[in-house]
């Protein structure tokens, strides 16, 4: 995400990659734009996936496959034990600081610990899987499903060591090779093996992203400890991480497609599955931009660099609304043509449910730069314990809505739980840690949002159809333009960051590109 308006490199000591090799250190920026990339290719594949499994396996295929792609990686957040946010937290720390030693003593603990979570979780889900029918796991394909939860552990963890080690490069070509093995292996797989053959290509596409590096580390002997202190604090950290992972993941994941599986069978679970895979990837690339943002705060923390943090913060969130209002309330308003466009017609049912969750989608990911901030800070602990309201919400709203109202009901209970997280997230953040939020800014981008899907609402009404989905796309983007310069969204420090990250954009299109944002940061304020 883009940070620091000055994007200045951070002030610290070369960070390593595991190798005992000190990595030069990079500007911010540089670091965005990879790991954005990287991302980038993960969305694009997820998308690939989604598409191609709704047209091949149907809302029915789509939903067994989701709930049982949801029950690992529902599985994979209990047994990853607050991991991968440790590693990105003190990593970043500790390269900080110059303490290299004990950063791989960290980094080779934290995985072997994931590979022997993994292992034994995948034992305990293959049992349950083969004992506990009303689990929802055939038995032809819980092996799969079993083999499947380890490498999900590992590969979080992993992507968590990379973070922290700030070696975005590789992330981003882990992450690049996992997403087009996961197009190509999960396409290929549903059209000849059904079900289980999309499990496959998921199968092949984590091998790909993790890669041989963090097993073999993961495998070899310890060598040292790590200090008192340091462990006592990454034990603490990693325990209110891990409890609020947990949580979170019960208010901003899919725990409504339990609720779906159970009441209306697998058909709800496409078309609620569907809503979110669209939901997903409207608002995933903004929020992944927020990827060095963790370990970036980390730095500032210890550096005890507040102003740094203010502005880093200030500056993120800026720009996730300016990217995710107007992105968010334009897919609503041409849901009704785009989901059966990308899904089939068999989901037209779920567009009302798809209108839902993208319109609610957009301020708990502009919040993404908040949890980074309460994360540096170490307040974990908080997110844990407002986190169990959320939780009790989310479930008893899906207990109370879902039999009743089929997926508009399971829309409905995340949209109240994950309001209510965002009004306690808020308060954490400016009340807690004392932060100021750019509540100014955040409204400009609303109204140009509006405008953008008023826009294109009023083109698809006029010239329905695909035609009409493309006419409305460009007219919104250019309505949104248009009225952020009116209204001044942006600051300068905002649109000298990105105009940074513009120079790893494609020359031709990079020209463009500078001229809209200069447009967007008119002199409206």
């Amino acid at each position: 995400m883009p940070e620091s308006p000055t994007l200045a490199p951070p002030a610290r000591s070369p960070a390593t990659h595991g190798t005992g090799r000190a990595a030069a250190p990079q500007p911010l920026v540089h670091k965005t734009v990879l790991s954005a990339l990287g991302n980038l290719a993960v969305v694009g594949g997820t998308a690939v996936v989604a598409v191609v499994t709704a047209r091949v396996l149907g809302p029915e295929g789509m939903g067994s496959l989701g709930y049982l792609t949801w029950l690992v990686a529902m599985s994979a957040v209990v047994l990853q034990l607050g991991l991968p946010a440790s590693l990105q937290r003190y990593l970043a720390e500790l390269h900080g600081q110059g303490r290299r030693e004990q950063a791989e003593v960290l980094a080779h603990a934290c995985l072997r610990t994931a590979l022997r979570a993994g292992a034994g979780g995948a034992a305990l889900l293959l049992a349950a899987a083969w004992a506990i029918p009303g689990l929802g796991v055939p038995g032809s394909l819980a092996p799969l499903v079993a083999l499947l939860l380890p490498l999900q552990v590992l590969v979080e963890t992993a992507r968590g060591l990379w973070s922290g080690q700030q070696d975005f490069a590789r992330l981003a070509r882990r992450n690049l090779a996992g997403s087009v093995i996961l197009a190509l292996g999960v396409s290929l797989g549903a059209l000849t093996g059904g079900v289980g053959g999309a499990l496959v290509g998921h199968l092949a596409a984590a091998a790909a992203t993790l890669g041989l590096g963090p097993l073999r580390l993961a495998l070899r002997p310890a060598r040292a400890a790590l200090p008192p202190e340091l462990r006592a604090r990454l034990r603490a950290f990693a325990r209110d991480t891990w409890l609020a992972a947990i949580v979170s993941a019960l208010v901003w994941t899919r725990v409504e497609v339990a609720f779906l599986q159970h009441a209306w069978g697998e058909t709800s679970v496409g078309l609620f599955t569907a809503g979110l895979s669209l939901a997903a990837f409207v608002t995933q690339f903004p929020v992944l931009l927020c990827g060095p943002l963790l370990p970036h705060l980390a730095e500032r923390v210890a550096l005890r660099d507040r102003a740094g943090m203010q502005r880093a913060y200030a500056c993120a969130t800026r720009v996730l609304g300016f990217l995710l209002l107007p992105m968010c309330l334009g897919a609503a308003a041409v849901m009704p043509v785009l989901l059966p466009l990308l899904f089939g017609a068999g989901f037209a049912p779920g567009v009302a449910t798809a209108q839902l969750l993208v319109l609610t989608a957009a301020p708990g990911a502009i919040a993404a730069a908040g949890s980074a901030l309460l994360y540096a800070h170490e307040r974990s602990g908080w997110i844990f314990r407002f986190g169990l309201l959320g939780a009790l919400l989310a479930i008893g709203g899906c207990a109370a809505l879902v039999p009743a109202l089929a997926t508009e009901g399971a829309a409905l209970a995340r949209a109240l739980a994950q309001s209510t997280m965002l009004a306690i997230g808020i308060g954490l953040v400016t009340r807690g840690l004392g932060f100021t939020l750019p509540w100014r800014s955040l409204g400009r981008s609303l109204v140009a949002g509006l405008a953008c899907a008023g826009a294109a609402a009023g083109i698809l009404a006029l010239l329905p159809g695909c035609a009409g989905l493309a006419v409305a796309i460009v007219a919104g983007g250019l309505v949104h333009v248009l009225a952020s310069r009116v209204l001044g969204a942006l600051e300068g420090d905002d649109l000298q960051a990105l105009d940074q990250a513009l120079r790893y954009v494609p020359a031709p299109l990079r020209g463009l590109a500078r001229g809209l944002l200069c447009g967007a940061g008119g002199a409206g304020r």
